[in-house]
Order: structure tokens, then sequence, then C-alpha cells
């Protein structure tokens, strides 16, 4: 098994070691359009595949460092997930569908599958957006956008030039927010 399609049929009884490399090919592949650098991104899952009568359970460590936009200056901020894996599949016939129910923290470890294949990249791309951070950030004293327009570029000659406003030097074009004041 060196692919990430788990085919049921050559499932032995006993537990298989399957060793996945994510490769940046992998990363711009399965997350495009969150990369911030295309082609960078590397992980690894170490996993075991047991067949559990007409189930699989799939359980191991998915591991990755790869970079998003940071939340407050849209520089690269890297993400890095050291994660346990586990997840139950089994025949989507097999599983009844009972309506109105709420999910519960089990739920969120089983998933189904028709034929007699099963596809852990969308599994694994899915564990890795879920590790993104609401606001991931480059570093934790990040001063987002305001900290860059504050410090004007010496080498830029076609500089704006910059009013004060409550002490802090500013881009003009910032002004009328510069002036908004919270109402809570």
């Amino acid at each position: 098994m060196a692919s990430m399609i788990i085919d049921i049929n050559q499932l032995s009884d006993d537990p298989e070691d399957l060793d996945l490399t994510l490769d940046p090919a992998w990363f711009a592949r399965e997350l495009d359009g969150v990369h911030h650098a295309e082609g960078e991104g590397q992980g690894e899952a170490k996993l075991q595949v047991s067949k559990l009568g007409g189930k699989v359970q799939v359980t191991g460590h998915l591991s990755a460092h790869f970079p998003v936009s940071c939340g407050r200056c849209l520089e690269m901020a890297e993400v890095t997930v050291d994660e346990p894996f586990v997840m139950f599949f089994e025949q989507a016939a097999d599983r009844r569908v009972v309506q109105d129910l709420e999910l519960t923290a089990e739920d969120l470890h089983w998933r189904t599958f028709e034929g007699v294949e099963i596809d852990l990249s969308p599994i694994l791309r899915e564990q890795l957006l879920l590790a993104v951070p609401m606001t991931p950030l480059c570093r934790p004293d990040c001063e987002g956008l305001t900290g860059h327009l504050e410090r004007p570029d010496p080498d830029d000659d076609d500089s704006v030039e910059r009013v004060e406003v409550d002490g802090k030097l500013i881009d003009p074009r910032w002004n009328a927010l510069a002036k908004l004041k919270t109402t809570r």
C-alpha cells in the first residue's frame, strides 16, 4: 500500500503499516487556495490499517508543516501539525442514516465509502485544514497592516507623505478609517 488509496479487497486480517509522504506537490494540489507559498509544505502520515469485519480502522500519527497567510499582515505564517489520527470507515450501505440526530464526538471519526476503495487524501486534507488557526500569525507580536503603514519605506521614492493621527504616522488614504471610534 504505497498510495493514498486503500483497496478493501487487498486488506488481510492482520494490521498493515501505511507510511505516506505529503510532499510539496501534494500540498500544492490538495491545499490549492489555502497555501501562501506554492510548492512548499512537507509532512507524513504514519498509519496502521486494520480490517474489522466489514469496517476499516485507520490509526496513527499525522505530522506536517506548511505556510498560510498571516491573519494580520498577510505575510507567510507557518502552520505545524503534530496530531494523532483515528478514522473508522464502513460501507455506505451498511451505515443507517438517522434523521434529526445530533453529532457526537465519536461521529467525527466515522466516514462511509462506496465501492472497494478508500481515498485518504480528502481526509488528510481536512485534518490539515482543521489545524489552521482562525487567525494564523507570522509571529506572536505581529502588528498587522498598521505596523507596516507606520514605517515608510526609505527606498521608495514615490512613498506617500505620512500624516500624524493620534501620535502615529499613517498613510493619508487610511485617515478616514483611523478616525473611526468604536461604539461599544
